[in-house]
């Protein structure tokens, strides 16, 4: 039996430390990470959900490791267990981070999960992503702002609104068209009196970024 799935089919009451504990294991070791990587289609959703909380974690330490993995990163978005998901979405955030165009080939799956219904932490880590794809080239930011402009308003009065706004300051923070800078303006400033205070803090923050052009 692979030792890497008896850790994680054990780490069910733990998650958090089986997570660092796995990431330790695998860290620096390309073929261990590929293994844990391949996990993900496991048929226990235990491992597939350990092996996700794994990989996230590496990505905290190491996210260009797991760029070679992105695919199946991305294909772990569809599973139906939270934990697989979340953790993925995390995962994906952090490579985002340190290398957009990793992305490229499945971003349209990757911001799906911008407008998951129920979950705000993966709304908030697919925001994440898409800001780091979409931050300082023009093109992606082109691509990418859209979707973050569509999932804050449709999430306007829920929970946590301001988590999906860190994905619009992202771009605002980076090098951009004037039109760009004017759309994520235009988009932005519809939440500036909105009830939660740090809605209008992010929303503010932004403002004084993109400098409005017209």
């Amino acid at each position: 039996k692979d030792p890497l799935v008896a850790i994680l089919q054990g780490g069910v009451q733990r998650p958090g430390s089986t997570a660092a504990e796995v990431a330790t294991i695998v860290a620096g070791d390309a073929v261990a990470i590929e293994r844990l990587a391949g996990l993900l289609e496991n048929a226990d959703p235990r491992v597939r959900g350990g092996a996700a909380d794994g990989l996230a974690a590496l990505s905290e330490r190491d996210p260009a490791a797991l760029v070679p993995h992105v695919e199946a990163l991305a294909h772990a978005l569809a599973r139906e267990e939270t934990q697989t998901r979340v953790g993925a979405q995390r995962a994906l955030a952090a490579v985002a981070e340190v290398a957009p165009t990793a992305l490229e080939d499945e971003f349209d799956q990757i911001r799906l999960g911008a407008f998951d219904p129920a979950n705000n932490d993966l709304r908030r880590w697919a925001a994440m992503a898409i800001g780091h794809y979409g931050a300082g080239d023009d093109v992606r930011g082109r691509r990418a702002f859209p979707h973050l402009a569509e999932a804050i308003r449709r999430f306007h009065d829920h929970r946590r609104p301001s988590d999906l706004l860190f994905g619009v300051l992202l771009l605002a923070r980076a090098e951009t068209s004037d039109w760009l800078k004017n759309e994520i303006w235009k988009s932005a400033r519809r939440h500036e009196a909105h009830p939660d205070p740090a809605v209008r803090e992010k929303v503010a923050e932004i403002g004084r970024l993109v400098h409005p052009v017209s």
